[in-house]
């Protein structure tokens, strides 16, 4: 059961690892990020970032339903680096969900600035409309216990 989509380009730090992995209780991380799928380097680091007890499968996009498949029993944190993968993976799902996480997303010159940790490219801001056209209540929320406000 998924417990929590989030969106963030670092994608497990230790805002991921520690306060929102105990939060919802999830038992297994999913990284839906391309570039990390293929980096041993990222991948060792990200599987150092990872609470002990927690499972983690680092996968590319076109490899994320059959790993989700096989995990959809436990209690899962789905994590991505970008709007679009997140539009992509809630379209392969198949499982009520009903809000997705807006978490760090780090400015740089071709964005612009929402808060003080999320900064949109035009494309992320389409994907994002698209999500929320399709009844996906969006939340930036950086910790668990932080505020959340609607994006």
């Amino acid at each position: 059961m998924i417990k929590l989509l989030r969106i963030d380009d670092r994608l497990i730090h230790g805002q991921v690892a520690m306060a929102w992995t105990k939060s919802i209780a999830a038992d297994h991380i999913i990284v839906v990020d391309d570039p990390s799928a293929s980096d041993k380097m990222k991948m060792m680091i990200l599987t150092l970032a990872k609470p002990a007890s927690t499972g983690l499968d680092i996968v590319s996009l076109s490899d994320f339903k059959s790993v989700y498949e096989a995990n959809k029993q436990k209690n899962v944190m789905i994590v991505t680096s970008s709007p679009r993968n997140a539009f992509e993976i809630v379209s392969v799902i198949g499982e009520p969900l009903s809000t997705i996480n807006l978490g760090g997303l780090r400015y740089n010159d071709s964005k612009e600035k929402i808060n003080e940790y999320i900064a949109l490219t035009p494309e992320d801001k389409d994907y994002l409309q698209k999500l929320k056209e399709n009844n996906y209540q969006l939340i930036m929320q950086a910790t668990p216990n932080g505020k959340s406000k609607e994006f």
